[in-house]
């Protein structure tokens, strides 16, 4: 067995309010990870840190890019067990699309209709949660409660098998969680306590 991770994060990005807003759910975007240290997060957002478009197919990290600019944004972190087969269809998934990445763009339309309850699938074109949801869904990772065009950021969080390893926000998962040293921050935007699970 091996283990990936999926960090749920609520940024303030007009999207996201928009989301947030809609849904009434805590948090608005997935990413997934391979490791545990969440050196790359894989996701379907924009390509530029402060400019929403254009967006697509990227590669985050708490390290730098908006998740260091914006260090108060509110996240958790959870891992998944899967089997060894699993993820190694999901590694072989990611390389290929990391290869590919001009080929894909992020569903607007998609999430819309997800808001909404409305299936909908549109080749090389997806949202945060519909790719993650695809990626564990062909790999035979685990079952889906619905459609992966349906799924939420905040529906991973009660996904069979997801275990909670942090609750907080970017800050406190670098410096508390990941133990990596502080980046600098204005720590009067910081209003979010941090809890480690594991």
């Amino acid at each position: 067995m091996k283990s990936i991770y999926i960090v749920l994060t609520k940024t303030d990005t007009a999207l996201s309010r928009v989301i947030g807003a809609v849904t009434l759910e805590p948090y608005t975007h997935a990413s997934l990870s391979m490791d545990k240290k969440l050196q790359t997060l894989y996701t379907f957002s924009r390509l530029q840190p402060e400019k929403p478009l254009p967006a697509g197919f990227t590669v985050e990290s708490p390290y730098h890019g908006y998740m260091k600019l914006h260090p108060e944004t509110a996240c958790e972190v959870y891992e998944l067990r899967i089997t060894n087969l699993a993820y190694h269809k999901i590694k072989k998934r990611l390389m290929e699309m990391s290869e590919q990445s001009e080929q894909y763009r992020y569903s607007i339309l998609g999430t819309l209709y997800c808001m909404f309850g409305i299936p909908h699938k549109r080749k090389n074109y997806y949202f945060c949660s519909q790719f993650i949801g695809e990626i564990l869904r062909e790999s035979g990772a685990v079952t889906l409660p619905k459609h992966e065009s349906l799924m939420h950021p905040a529906d991973y969080r009660s996904l069979s098998g997801c275990k909670l390893l942090y609750h907080g926000n970017i800050h406190g998962l670098v410096r508390h969680y990941l133990k990596h040293p502080p980046f600098p921050l204005d720590n009067t935007r910081l209003r979010i306590s941090y809890r480690k699970f594991a």
